[in-house]
This record gives structure tokens, C-alpha cells and sequence, in this order.
């Protein structure tokens, strides 16, 4: 779907898929996943935090504002939107 916009023609192959999902996976995954890491590494004594037992506001903020996105997603998702994006 990110080769194309949708409802738009365009080539597709399993060639074409697997190198999409293999780069997406190594790229953008493998960084997030090493800059998670790194800032555990340093900022955490190397230990993955436990969950906290009391939120504060910014919290909230976050965990809130992650739930908004989520149905502007479902509605976008809803109406074949995929080449469309939540800013």
C-alpha cells in the first residue's frame, strides 16, 4: 500500500512485498528498537522500568492522546484511507 497510492493502479509482486516488509523491518523497527534499547541502557541502570504504580498528568496527556489517534486510525481504516496519515 505505500508503493501506491489507493484505489490508484501500480505493479505489485511477492518480490516486490517481501523487500517492502524486510526493509521496513530492518530499517524502521531495527532503529526504533536500538534507540529504545540505548536510552534503557543509559537512563535506566540497564534495567527495563516497572510499570509505575501512579501516573502523573503528562501521563495522562500521552495515554489520552494515543486513544484519540486510535479512532481518527479506526476511521481512516474504516473509510480506505490508507495512503492518508494522522499529523
Amino acid at each position: 500500500m505505500r508503493e501506491v497510492p489507493f484505489g490508484n493502479d501500480g505493479d505489485f509482486s511477492n518480490s516486490q512485498l517481501v523487500n517492502r516488509v524486510n526493509s521496513d523491518l530492518a530499517n524502521s523497527y531495527g532503529n526504533l528498537f536500538q534507540r529504545v534499547v540505548s536510552m534503557i541502557f543509559k537512563n535506566c541502570n540497564e534495567e527495563v522500568p516497572l510499570k509505575p504504580k501512579n501516573f502523573k498528568t503528562e501521563d495522562f496527556i500521552l495515554i489520552n492522546s494515543i486513544k484519540d489517534s486510535m479512532n481518527d486510525y479506526r476511521f481512516l481504516i474504516d473509510n480506505q484511507k490508507f495512503d492518508k496519515q494522522i499529523t
